[in-house]
């Protein structure tokens, strides 16, 4: 019984020696292959400015928030004539 709680223990050792050390490889592994060459793996490459189609919806919620604020200001200052729209 002696001999198996030293084998399991052993096997769990070297098991979690190489999980730490990326001896396993493996995706997210340190040792792995996504910096080697400094690019990364197919499927996981970063987008670049012309991948991004122009015109997202934070541009157009952007836009809409910037006329909201205009009519706001026009509407202010018709309100608040002698402070010069301060």
């Amino acid at each position: 019984m002696r001999r198996v709680l030293i084998v399991v223990f052993v096997v769990t050792q070297v098991g979690a020696a190489l999980a730490q050390s990326g001896g396993m490889g493996g995706a997210g592994a340190p040792g792995g292959t996504a910096g080697a060459g400094g690019t990364a793996p197919t499927g996981h490459r970063q987008p670049r400015p012309s991948d991004v189609p122009t015109g997202t919806a934070e541009d157009r919620a952007q836009k809409l928030q910037e006329q909201k604020n205009a009519e706001g200001d026009r509407t202010t200052k018709s309100i608040c004539s002698n402070c010069g729209g301060r």
